[in-house]
């Protein structure tokens, strides 16, 4: 009889383990497996893609782009990585991490992130959060994901979602680097949120966006913030998404 329950338990340790890690690898895998830097103007640097073979790419995006290939275990609530070595030491990175999934509900973008023994965090950009309420200095707003959207005329880019809100300056190419408080028309912002409620400006109601303009910085374009607030009168999505 003790014979009989100790397999029983051990057979039910080995299933709860099975199912548990099923779980997490859906969740490393969703939709492009990718795990990358935070969003901002210029969101470079090194990420993870899991596929469900158990294989993985650790991958630098931005110039000079590089990728090395890897596979992954999971060990209860642990994301055991193993990178080649070879070529780990010579990009100068670890070859081995151990991570685990966190959950990040205090963040505009993201639901959950890879917390890693590199002292970094993988934020998991198949995890958008996408129609949740949140707060922005003191400003609810709905969650939209990550948008990419055209600019459709010069519009103002601003601190608050209000007309009367102060102005951000921002250096663009189109503008030949001189500053200007208007994104131009053509540029590309990626919008991660918007308004509660609609308001009415000037002969238009529309909600306020709160979005990232996209520049390079390698060719001197900046902004004095990377996020602010734009009026969605004056944008459209993007048929290009990447998320």
């Amino acid at each position: 009889m003790k014979l009989i329950l100790k397999l029983f338990l051990v057979t039910s340790l080995v299933f709860y383990s099975q199912i548990y890690s099923q779980d997490v690898k859906s969740i490393l895998t969703e939709k492009s497996g990718w795990w990358g830097p935070n969003f901002g103007a210029s969101n470079w640097g090194w990420g993870f893609r899991f596929s469900k073979s158990w294989k993985l790419d650790y991958i630098y995006s931005g110039e000079g782009s590089h990728e090395i290939s890897g596979n992954y275990k999971i060990d209860k609530e642990k994301i055991i990585i193993s990178l080649d070595k070879k070529d780990s030491q010579y990009f100068k990175v670890p070859h081995g991490f151990i991570c685990e999934i966190v959950s990040v509900p205090e963040s505009l973008i993201f639901k959950k992130l890879l917390s890693c023994n590199d002292q970094k965090y993988y934020y998991g950009y198949g995890h958008l959060s996408n129609g949740d309420t949140k707060v922005i200095d003191g400003i609810s707003v709905i969650t939209l994901g990550r948008k990419r959207a055209i600019i459709t005329s010069d519009v103002m880019y601003r601190e608050k979602p209000s007309k009367q809100a102060s102005t951000i300056s921002c250096k663009q190419i189109q503008r030949e680097l001189k500053a200007s408080t208007a994104l131009p028309r053509t540029s590309i912002v990626h919008v991660y949120a918007r308004t509660l409620q609609k308001e009415s400006i000037d002969k238009w109601t529309n909600y306020w966006y709160y979005v990232s303009p996209m520049y390079d910085p390698y060719s001197g374009e900046s902004c004095k913030a990377d996020f602010g607030w734009i009026f969605a009168e004056f944008i459209k999505w993007d048929s290009y998404q990447d998320n």
